[in-house]
């Protein structure tokens, strides 16, 4: 399915590959050598370019979480969403930030409550 000749020829969509590339390698500096990691890297190229036609194509959506409970000093239930979620996640975050970055520099402490009243 990923041919690396003719992706850039795809559809401009509003993710760029390099994007979704990039939220990949950020995600996978920490979580490299877990089980649904190596299993997503097994033709990860291609895995990738099927997500990225996925979110531009506007059909992506997300697989079902992995539930179950840890006990440490309190009982804690924890949802473990699959790895492309996860890079997904890691996209939106990406895109986000600077966002809030932007308006965190451009707002002075009493601007927000001005704009409330």
């Amino acid at each position: 399915m990923f041919n690396p000749k003719n992706w850039a020829l795809q559809k401009k969509g509003l993710i760029q590959f390099g994007d979704l590339l990039a939220a990949y390698y950020l995600f996978r500096k920490n979580k490299h050598n877990t089980a649904n990691a190596f299993a997503f890297e097994i033709d990860f190229e291609s895995k990738l370019y099927k997500l990225w036609c996925q979110i531009n194509d506007e059909i992506y959506q997300p697989y079902r979480s992995i539930a179950f409970v840890i006990y440490t000093t309190v009982a804690r239930e924890i949802f473990a969403v699959d790895f492309k979620d996860r890079v997904v996640h890691h996209l939106i975050t990406n895109k986000l930030n600077p966002l809030f970055d932007n308006l965190s520099m451009t707002a002075t402490p009493g601007t927000m409550a001005k704009e409330l009243t």
